[in-house]
């Protein structure tokens, strides 16, 4: 049996980043101010907040204190996460697409570190990792959700303001 070692090559590093680029983008930036980003994104973090605290009540409700902490901590790290990603983005706004490459590896590699640490300190503890992964991933379905709907509700309004015989800037 071989080891191969985990190399992050270019090529491999630029998947990853243009994943996440892609899953970001799933809220419309299009045509957006920076103001009105930032409005959004406090939105959209409410949403998850709001979503993380009704995970977190059903889990205690349904499987204890113990479980209901553990998921917890997966919780605010994925929402640390998404905290993450979002400010890739808002700093990234104003920025040359060199710098922006360079903010987008720096904050990939910034939430691998996160998630390391986090995992080790889990298991160091001796401390169930399934609740933790478990909230993590919970969470950020949630959060795909929450971009879906976002956007989905925005171009269904954009359709129906077409349907009346208006253009999409307004004018008859």
């Amino acid at each position: 049996v071989t080891n191969y070692p985990v190399v992050l090559n270019h090529r491999s590093l630029t998947v990853i980043l243009v994943t996440v680029g892609r899953l970001v983008m799933l809220f419309k930036f299009k045509g957006m101010t920076r103001e009105e980003l930032v409005v959004s994104v406090q939105k959209l973090m409410r949403r998850q907040v709001i979503a993380a605290l009704v995970l977190l009540i059903l889990v205690f409700l349904f499987f204890g204190g113990r479980h209901a902490y553990l998921f917890l901590m997966g919780l605010v790290w994925a929402l640390a996460d998404t905290s993450l990603v979002f400010y890739s983005t808002l700093k990234g706004m104003n920025s040359t697409p060199v710098q922006t490459k360079r903010l987008l590896r720096i904050m990939f590699i910034t939430r691998l570190a996160l998630a390391v640490i986090l995992v080790f300190i889990v298991l160091r503890m001796k401390l169930g990792l399934l609740e933790v992964l478990l909230g993590f991933v919970l969470m950020h379905i949630v959060f795909v959700w929450n971009l879906s709907n976002f956007t989905g509700r925005k171009q269904q309004d954009k359709k129906a303001v077409v349907r009346k015989g208006e253009k999409e800037d307004g004018s008859c």
